[in-house]
């Protein structure tokens, strides 16, 4: 093999458009900064940068404009390297960044284990080009798929949270996730919506599913959730949605451990554009993991006096946990007309729960019963309907905004093309 000649395919390449990926390296011992030099030189189009260790801990990854797509980093020990990919993983900015580790001999324990974290290679200390060439073609690969960086991006998390049980939450957070799923298609990608009432979810009705996801065996082995486990558990929904049920039998409602429940969202957030869960109507060990990853929380509410008691605690003691900084809104829902009695006003129920009323949705009663009995969500059924047009209201904007989140951890302010010495 001829040196500093990269082994792939002409038309490969050409197809995943290496030209203009950006990688950040980072290594201290000399081999791996000479392996990394000298396969770079083989690629003109790629922008790289190649820090030390220490640089890198003080910089960090960029967390604004010059993402990179690619980071290659030398790790000593799979316990450093998981320190590393949690730090970088926790950033809503760098879902999408392709992480490669260069490790010195690591075991087939380590190996695993590190790809079930979050980490897209694990490869030797000192890479051949076909190792680093089948990486970066790979962080090419997602790249093409999901577009320019900054539609790739726009992967959101929105949580439908129970004032009280009935007030269809459940049906609001499947018509918003088959819609999503149309928008996602759009872009390469896809949807999911997770159902966590363990004890009495019912989306798999409303979306008429065959079967229900076998959660019984992630809480037997949570430590072998990655994605493709979650991917296995999850059901085929409408127009390619894919979706976590509540499982056949209730659970309680701590039967799946904290961590696992943050592992299932993270895994779905990197791997899905939209990811839609609905809330048990308890509250739980897990609610503020869930509610701290949401870039938008829909309260959904009755407009009367009892419904509005109930998701008035609910804020209360939302804030009382020092959760007070979440992204909440109220949603009325089966808000009446002015012709069918209408009571309270909208304004006087943002007075009595102190946080904003986002949408009103209409009380179609006769839409919703035949949407449910047929398992065809509203949507689908009626898109045209004022129920279905306030969806797409709802969720005009809420799939490209996120929440406004503090930059933290591994801050990088610079990123610029060559600077590569050994």
């Amino acid at each position: 093999m001829t040196d500093n000649v990269v082994v792939l395919d002409s038309s490969v390449e050409e197809a995943l458009n290496f030209n203009g990926l950006r990688l950040l390296a980072v290594a201290d011992s000399q081999e791996a900064r000479a392996s990394i030099v000298n396969y770079l030189a083989g690629f003109e189009g790629v922008e790289h940068e190649l820090l030390s260790l220490s640089e890198f801990e003080q910089n960090g990854v960029a967390v604004h404009a010059e993402i990179p797509d690619v980071l290659v980093l030398e790790v000593r020990d799979e316990k450093d390297a998981a320190l590393h990919v949690e730090a970088i993983r926790a950033e809503p900015e760098l879902e999408l960044l392709h992480i490669c580790l260069l490790m010195k001999s690591p075991t087939k324990n380590a190996i695993v284990n590190l790809l079930r974290s979050g980490v897209d290679d694990v490869l030797s200390l000192t890479p051949n080009e076909i190792e680093l060439s089948g990486s970066l073609a790979r962080s090419a690969a997602l790249r093409t798929v999901g577009g320019d960086r900054a539609t790739a991006n726009r992967r959101r998390t929105i949580v439908f949270l129970h004032a009280s049980g009935g007030a269809g939450a459940t049906t609001l957070a499947v018509n918003s996730a088959v819609q999503l799923q149309k928008t996602a298609k759009k872009f390469g990608g896809n949807a999911c919506l997770i159902d966590l009432d363990l004890q009495f979810g019912d989306a798999d009705l409303q979306l008429d599913l065959p079967i229900r996801s076998n959660l019984v065996n992630l809480m037997k082995a949570p430590d072998r959730l990655d994605f493709r486990m979650l991917e296995n558990l999850m059901v085929a929904g409408p127009d390619g949605l894919h979706v976590l049920t509540a499982p056949d039998e209730p659970l309680p409602l701590d039967a799946i451990e904290k961590s696992t429940i943050e592992n299932v969202l993270s895994l779905a957030r990197r791997h899905h554009r939209y990811v839609v869960i609905d809330m048990p109507i308890t509250l739980t060990s897990w609610t503020d993991s869930v509610l701290k990853c949401a870039d938008h929380i829909f309260l959904v509410t009755q407009v009367n006096v009892l419904a509005l008691r109930s998701a008035r605690r609910l804020v209360d003691t939302l804030q009382e946990e020092n959760l007070g900084e979440i992204p909440i809104t109220a949603i009325a829902n089966r808000y009446p007309s002015k012709g069918q009695g209408r009571k309270i006003s909208i304004a006087e129920a943002e007075k009595m729960l102190r946080i904003p009323i986002k949408s009103q949705f209409p009380s179609d009663f006769c839409l919703l019963i035949n949407s449910s009995d047929q398992g065809v969500p509203a949507i689908m059924q009626q898109p045209t309907s004022k129920y279905s047009k306030t969806i797409d209201a709802l969720l005009d904007g809420v799939a490209t905004t996120a929440r406004s989140k503090k930059k933290q951890g591994f801050g990088m302010s610079f990123f610029k093309r060559g600077g590569l010495d050994v």
